[in-house]
Order: C-alpha cells, then structure tokens, then sequence
C-alpha cells in the first residue's frame, strides 16, 4: 500500500511540473502584413478584416489625371496595416520596418518620403496602421515601380506567417479598372476599356471613378443613387463626336 502512494504521488509530482511548464510556456508575440491582394487603392488604402489573406501587394495608382484636373495630386498616402500575432499588450510597442532594395526600383525623397525606422503598436490592440506618403512623379505611368516594404524582427515581435512579413506597393500613374465595374458601372457604361475610363473622367465632372466597393457606396451617399447613371449621357455624347480607339485598336462605341 505504501508503495502504490509513493507510485502515485511521483506521478502526481510530474504532472504538475508538466503542466506548469505548458501553463508557463508563452511564445514571443509576432507581427505580420495583412494586405487585400485585389484592393486596388485610389487615396488610400484601409481595411480591416484581420486574417483574411490575400497576397503581397498593394496596387495605387495616381489616375492618369492631367496636372489641370481637379483631382489630381501632387502626393499622396498608402496606409500599410500590421496584425499582431500573439497576446495584446497592455504597453505601446514598436514594430520595425525597412525597404527592400533589391525588390525596390523608387528613390527615397523623389518618388517617395522617407520611412520611419519604427511604428507603434497601441496598448490593448491586434493591429496597427502606418503612412507611406508616395510623390506623384512624371516617370510613373502604365507600368508599375515597386516600393517593396519588410518588416524585421526587434526586442519586441518576432516576425509572423511565412510570406506576410513584407508589403510590395505597385504605383501607376495611369486608369486601372476598378473592382467594381462589372458589378455596378457595366450596366450603365458597357464593357470596361482604358479608353473609356479616360473619356469617363473626361467628360464626368471631375469625379474619380471610385474603385472599390466602399468608395462606390461612399459616392453614392454623398452624390446621390444615380450618380453613375448621369455619367452614360456626356460619355455616349463624347464617343459619338469623336473616334475613341481602345487598347485593342477596337473603335470605342455610345454604350
């Protein structure tokens, strides 16, 4: 009988040295991108769905707008979103940041403002948002330059999730179809081509036409339901007094 109770109690002793070390054990918390691969950005770039991955890349563009239009832009700002991988802290804590110079083929301070070597992570939060400010310069246009942004592990975060620790921004200077065309602009304006994005922003008011979902609903709310629909009339008037030929060489047709 004593020993079966000196049996037990080793076990017991075990277990709880076991479980202790489980109970103990916590990882270094960890940091990671969390990018929409199909979100192309016009302004800005925002989300919030923090573990829905979709690639690597973020695609802006300036529009193609001439100088003289009353959108366009001489600068303006991609916000980057960092997830947290771990426990929330009840301290602010910094996450580094770098530029990949071998992926990147942009120059600091000409075709982009310089980058801050840290950015916080707020108390009591899993995510965090950081600027980076893009110049609207003549050499961009249809094809992309690439500003290729890494995170790297400090004292504070490891990094977290394989191929989600670095943020390529694509930048155009040139009309990218929006998301949403199929969706909501094809019944009103027809099949998309650049010619026609063109002849849109041409001939529209001044509007950017938005590219995503929200900023669709966001236009609608601040112009009205038909918004779009008032755009069919000025682009069939423009396609009709003059010959529009898209990147096919296909006569752009009144929709």
């Amino acid at each position: 009988m004593k020993n079966y109770i000196y049996l037990l109690f080793i076990l017991v002793f075990f277990a709880s040295c076991e479980e202790s070390e489980l109970t103990n054990f916590k990882e270094k918390d960890a940091v990671f991108f969390q990018l929409k691969e199909t979100d192309y950005s016009m302004h800005y770039s925002n989300w919030d769905n923090w573990l829905n991955y979709e690639g690597d890349s973020v695609i802006f563009t300036f529009g193609g707008l001439d100088p003289d239009h009353p959108e366009y832009l001489t600068k303006d700002t991609v916000w980057l979103q960092v997830n947290l991988l771990g426990q929330m802290s009840t301290q602010e804590r910094y996450f580094d940041i770098d530029v990949n110079q071998s992926q990147t083929n942009v120059e600091e301070g000409v075709h982009y403002e310089a980058l801050e070597s840290q950015y916080p992570m707020e108390a009591d939060t899993i995510r965090a948002l950081f600027p980076v400010v893009l110049f609207n310069h003549e050499s961009f246009g249809a094809d992309p330059y690439t500003l290729d942004v890494v995170l790297e592990g400090n004292d504070a975060f490891d990094l977290g999730l394989e191929g989600r620790t670095n943020a390529r921004i694509l930048i155009y200077n040139d009309v990218v179809k929006p998301l949403v065309w199929d969706q909501y602009y094809y019944r009103y304006l027809g099949p998309y081509s650049k010619a026609k994005h063109r002849v849109v922003l041409e001939t529209n008011g001044g509007f950017i036409v938005p590219h995503t979902f929200e900023d669709y609903m966001a236009l609608r709310a601040a112009e009205g339901y038909w918004v779009i629909y008032y755009w069919k009339a000025p682009m069939n008037a423009y396609l009709e007094a003059n010959e529009v030929y898209d990147e096919n060489g296909d006569r752009v047709m009144p929709w």
